[in-house]
């Protein structure tokens, strides 16, 4: 063989290792590449996982709080009705509830259903009625009709203070003229502390 074709023989064997050497340097670097690139993407898609993870969580929060909000608007409802219907039942209260028509200044005294304690024995009153203790009060008919509601207020004796009804009458009180005079009933048991209240000035509200 010929000393050039020798050398050209072995200038393209030489050629041919180095592109071979070359192409396998750039293959590694685009493995290298790729390598990154993949390891980026599976970042990348562990992160939108996470990301999506949140998102589902967030939303099941989300229908929890809205429903919660539903049963607490419903709880508001509810309270709110029932505050109205206290309400209108305070305003029908209030709107019976008596006025007081006028007060002036009165003479109080106390009686039982005995004779003894001032009463006419047979435990009935004017009005037909069995007396009862905080709400019966005997007056003149002509000032005070039966009936009649009255507020009485006394500051030295205040456990009498209250509202109440004229359903009897006594001579006594037919004969005070100038100063209305009423008894309050008080069961026959407590003379003792009818004797106590004795003679007392009170406040007399008339009420509507």
């Amino acid at each position: 063989m010929r000393r050039s074709t020798k050398i050209l023989i072995l200038a393209l064997s030489v050629a041919l290792v180095a592109s071979v050497a070359i192409g396998y340097q750039r293959y590694m670097e685009l493995m290298s590449e790729s390598q990154d690139r993949i390891q980026t993407l599976e970042k990348d898609i562990a992160d939108l996982q996470s990301d999506v993870t949140k998102v589902i969580e967030e939303k099941e929060d989300l229908a929890k709080n809205m429903e919660k909000a539903l049963n607490d608007n419903d709880a508001l409802r509810e309270q709110n009705q029932s505050l109205q219907s206290e309400v209108e039942k305070l305003k029908k209260k209030l709107a019976s509830l008596p006025t007081i028509q006028y007060s002036t200044s009165a003479v109080a005294t106390a009686y039982g259903t005995s004779v003894k304690n001032g009463g006419n024995g047979t435990g009935i009153t004017a009005t037909g009625t069995r007396p009862v203790e905080g709400v019966t009060i005997a007056a003149d008919p002509k000032r005070l009709p039966y009936g009649t509601k009255v507020l009485i207020e006394c500051p030295e004796y205040p456990s009498i203070n209250g509202i109440y009804e004229v359903q009897d009458t006594g001579s006594a009180m037919r004969k005070s003229k100038s100063t209305i005079k009423i008894d309050i009933y008080m069961p026959d048991s407590k003379r003792a502390e009818m004797l106590k209240f004795g003679r007392r000035d009170i406040k007399l509200s008339v009420l509507s």
